[in-house]
């Protein structure tokens, strides 16, 4: 199987119908053709690949597509119309056949072109297509060619591993799958995973910022439960501490009354013999009493 490109362009001109353009620009063509070789035409025809749609795209896009530029087409023509055509006859009959002619022209125009440009500007590609003569697309830019090229080099690479696998139909083939390779899934079941992914990654942040929110709240109130506690403890212990020095204190200084006990000295004894001159002497009861007079 080989993919046949052919590259061309038109001339810059003012005009151009397919497609539709005014002013001096260059349109680029590209015709794309598969070639099969006898065994690929026949597995083609057994398997009814010849419908098989390579690239598909929406009917009602591409016909309001189709529509857009044969409407100015079809305006540009009535105006056209009404001011150079002369039909033939005088008089009432003639304005008749004018101010029929003007909307037929344009209505008639209008479907025409969006027939030609339905079917020559539309991207839905089959199989078909691609085997008789080929497809043309109408391209504005080299950009927008090489992007059909590179796309339609991949529908042929794609196409041509379909008809490898039709020469050996049925059976079983065994398929190892590496650990970790990705799995394609289909349109339905990717849309399930991604909506159950993004449910899941929403219930995670939620839960995020909800433990966010609450731990710098937690923090701060047990820090002012800490802070005051610690005060508390410190307060506790400083009056505890002034109470038992100052009982200690109490204890070492008693009162002048109990810690000094006054003495009372006894009054002196006065000798019975009034002028004497010995002195004032404190009687003793194991004191050596003086000798007397008597001897």
């Amino acid at each position: 199987m080989n993919l046949l490109l052919t590259r061309s362009q038109e001339k810059a001109s003012f005009f151009s119908l397919v497609p539709l353009k005014i002013g001096g620009v260059v349109t680029f063509k590209l015709n794309a053709e598969f070639e099969l070789d006898e065994e690929e035409h026949a597995l083609t025809k057994k398997y009814g690949f010849t419908n098989a749609t390579l690239i598909y795209t929406d009917f009602m896009v591409d016909l309001r597509n189709a529509f857009t530029p044969s409407w100015y087409l079809g305006l540009m023509v009535m105006i056209l119309v009404a001011l150079f055509y002369e039909p033939w006859g005088q008089g009432f009959d003639s304005v008749i056949k004018k101010v029929i002619a003007v909307p037929i022209s344009g209505i008639a125009t209008v479907l025409i072109m969006t027939t030609v440009y339905f079917f020559s500007l539309r991207k839905f590609v089959t199989v078909d297509q691609m085997l008789n003569g080929g497809r043309t697309f109408y391209c504005h830019s080299v950009v927008e060619l090489d992007e059909h090229e590179r796309e339609l080099k991949d529908l042929a690479h794609k196409f041509h591993i379909t008809l490898e696998k039709a020469k050996n139909w049925g059976g079983r083939e065994l398929n190892p799958i590496p650990e970790g390779e990705i799995l394609y899934l289909s349109d339905q079941e990717y849309n399930q995973r991604k909506s159950l992914i993004e449910k899941a990654m929403e219930s995670a942040g939620r839960t995020v910022r909800n433990v966010l929110n609450s731990v710098p709240k937690n923090a701060a109130e047990k820090s002012i439960v800490e802070e005051g506690s610690a005060n508390q403890r410190n307060d506790s212990k400083s009056t505890t501490t002034r109470t038992s020095f100052q009982s200690a204190k109490t204890k070492n200084e008693a009162p002048p009354s109990e810690a000094r006990p006054s003495v009372t000295t006894p009054p002196p004894v006065n000798d019975p013999k009034p002028g004497a001159d010995s002195p004032n002497t404190q009687s003793h009861p194991f004191a050596p009493k003086p000798p007397s007079e008597d001897g």
